[in-house]
């Protein structure tokens, strides 16, 4: 009873996501004419970065490495990318954020 009561009661918070939290942005979604745009914050702008997309099932459809640029926003070809729900994998020196 108490538990019911408390879970009831209680206001859980939210968060940002650490990949937007980071100011990585993928768009427009959904995909038009086989090309996304990459956007990235200055600092990880300038280095050189991997990006895979990953299907539902886990298995990766596309990887991708752009080159280092001071450009805000990337062009990101899908060639051959079914339509479908994907998560995109973005590795830097770092760590990897999904």
């Amino acid at each position: 009873m108490w538990l019911r009561g408390y879970v009831q009661g209680t206001l859980l918070g939210t968060r940002a996501t650490a990949v937007a939290a980071a100011g990585v942005f993928l768009h427009p979604n959904p995909a038009a004419g086989g090309c996304v745009s990459l956007s990235l914050p200055a600092s990880l702008g300038q280095q050189g970065i991997g990006v895979s997309l990953l299907n539902a099932l886990g298995q990766s459809v596309l990887q991708q490495y752009p080159a280092p640029s001071t450009e805000a926003s990337r062009a990101l070809a899908l060639p051959g990318v079914a339509r479908g729900l994907y998560t995109m994998r973005r590795q830097i020196s770092a760590g990897a954020l999904s």
